[in-house]
């Protein structure tokens, strides 16, 4: 249930179409009732029929309160109905809207640590093209020797990890105003890495602003590329 209120309240499209279709609904059974009782009309649902309009006042008062009773159980069933029809199909019409994205990748330096900014991917279906390296805008700082800490936020089994360190004074920097930095992509001197969701790795750098670009690859699952930020004193 609690999982069904979250999903409702998602803001996704789905979501936002079945609400739209029960109100609509409700709206709709509103109308006819305003308009039987206006009129005298005796209304059925099955089969579905709307009475004659009645002149005389008496009939049509009684007719009336008959219809305040039907409108009432009908109202509190159609409710009930589009109630359980949601919970029961609502999660999965969700899904097939839901934007699904790839693990977190995460690169931590003496316990500090810096979230990879997530360029082009495809992860259980769904696939963005950035066409460009996205890094943070701020650098985590290092200084040569050091060890950092690389973490992907997923157990799914690994089939390709590659790594390449560039100097980002050779690299091209593509202007932005977004809070992140936006480079064309460098496709060399790439280096493969275990296949483990976590592992430690010891560089030796110059000093320099460096891009340190992640792609992987997980079985059955997709692909992504990530893009770190370190300078090294």
């Amino acid at each position: 249930m609690t999982d069904f209120f979250q999903w409702l309240s998602s803001g996704s499209l789905s979501a936002i179409v079945l609400i739209t279709l029960f109100i609509a609904f409700v709206i709709f059974e509103v109308s006819i009732f305003v308009i039987t009782f206006r009129e005298g009309r005796e209304i059925t649902f099955y089969p579905p029929k709307l009475g004659e309009k009645l002149i005389d006042n008496k009939s049509s008062k009684n007719s009336s309160k008959a219809n305040i009773i039907k409108f009432l159980a009908y109202t509190l069933i159609g409710i009930i109905a589009v109630v359980i029809l949601l919970m029961v199909l609502g999660p999965h019409i969700g899904e097939t809207y839901k934007i699904k994205h790839p693990p977190t990748a995460i690169l931590q330096i003496q316990g500090v640590e810096q979230i990879g900014e997530t360029g082009s991917y495809c992860w259980d279906g769904g696939c963005s093209d950035v066409f460009a390296l996205l890094t943070p805008k701020k650098p985590l700082f290092a200084k040569s020797p050091f060890v950092f800490t690389l973490k992907l936020s997923t157990d799914t089994p690994l089939s390709s990890l590659s790594m390449s360190i560039n100097s980002a004074s050779k690299m091209k920097e593509i202007p932005t105003s977004a809070p992140l930095r936006v480079w064309e992509i460098h496709r060399e001197n790439y280096d493969d890495l275990s296949l483990k969701q976590e592992q430690t790795i010891n560089l030796q750098l110059k000093p320099d602003l460096y891009v340190i670009i992640l792609v992987a690859q997980w079985q059955q699952r997709g692909d992504a590329m990530y893009g770190f930020l370190i300078d090294v004193k």
